[in-house]
């Protein structure tokens, strides 16, 4: 079984650089959590647009994704 890669995120001036054992795998004014994710070999996250008349209400997302609200 081949060990889990330290992946690390590098940031300043508005520049990021997303390192996977070391090595630069990602650069630019932002690294997204898909590429991230492709580190570890695990397929692009889905995203999830709430409504903020809601978010606004409650104050924070729930425990649980079900519960959250969609805008």
């Amino acid at each position: 079984m081949r060990p889990q890669p330290v992946v690390t995120l590098v940031k300043g001036d508005g520049w990021e650089g997303l390192y996977s054992d070391g090595v630069l795998v990602e650069q630019g004014h932002r690294v997204s959590l898909s590429s991230i994710l492709a580190v570890y070999g695990l397929p692009p996250a889905g995203s999830v647009w709430v409504d903020l008349d809601w978010l606004g209400e409650v104050g924070e997302l729930p425990e649980r994704l079900e519960d959250v609200v969609k805008g």
